[in-house]
């Protein structure tokens, strides 16, 4: 049987705000939970979310070998088969216009941001992909000027007044979102 969580604890914990139209869900094995935010029109069509079609579908297991060992970012999520599994799009494509095919933004000042916290190792290989691929860098002789794990970090944030810019933030505060960084040293 589903659990309901808090909406405000369930989008801290999954990573991003309540999409109008599509159900999102982020895995944590350390729990052995996948936890399931709801969209928009399902909180509104249905006074208890437990009677959702995903949440039956969450109560018969998920398609484990479809998930990620741990979803480092959310996913939208399908029911197939009565089960939950990935749709096959990570929820940033959906956020951001023209489906961008790097889990992050880069902004004006260079600063890299990714929702979620995401395994720092892959999110710093995601970089230097982007940076080969899209702005031409030569990463130089044994990768001496790849970006290393150790220059990412996790924080929270929330959207700032201007709603553009980021503002750091404590893990509890209302509306936080997990972000993964790497900003300035660019």
């Amino acid at each position: 049987m589903s659990e309901l969580v808090d909406p405000v604890e369930i989008e801290r914990i999954v990573g991003v705000p309540r999409h109008a139209s599509q159900h999102q869900a982020r895995a944590v094995s350390s729990e052995r939970k996948v936890y399931v935010l709801h969209s928009v029109e399902c909180v509104q069509e249905y006074a208890d979310l437990r009677e959702c079609p995903y949440s039956a579908a969450l109560g018969e297991g998920i398609r484990e070998q479809q998930w990620p060992a741990d979803a480092p970012t959310p996913v939208l999520i399908d029911s197939e088969s009565g089960q939950l599994c990935p749709s096959g799009q990570w929820s940033y494509e959906d956020l951001h216009a023209g489906g961008w095919a790097y889990p992050f933004q880069e902004d004006e000042d260079s600063n890299i941001t990714g929702l979620g916290h995401q395994d720092a190792t892959a999110f710093a290989s995601e970089v230097n992909r982007y940076d080969v691929e899209i702005c031409g860098i030569d990463l130089g002789e044994d990768d001496k000027d790849a970006v290393t794990p150790d220059q990412v970090a996790h924080q929270w944030v929330l959207l700032g007044d201007d709603d553009e810019r980021l503002q750091v933030c404590e893990p509890g505060e209302p509306g936080a979102l997990p972000v993964t960084t790497m900003w300035g040293g660019r």
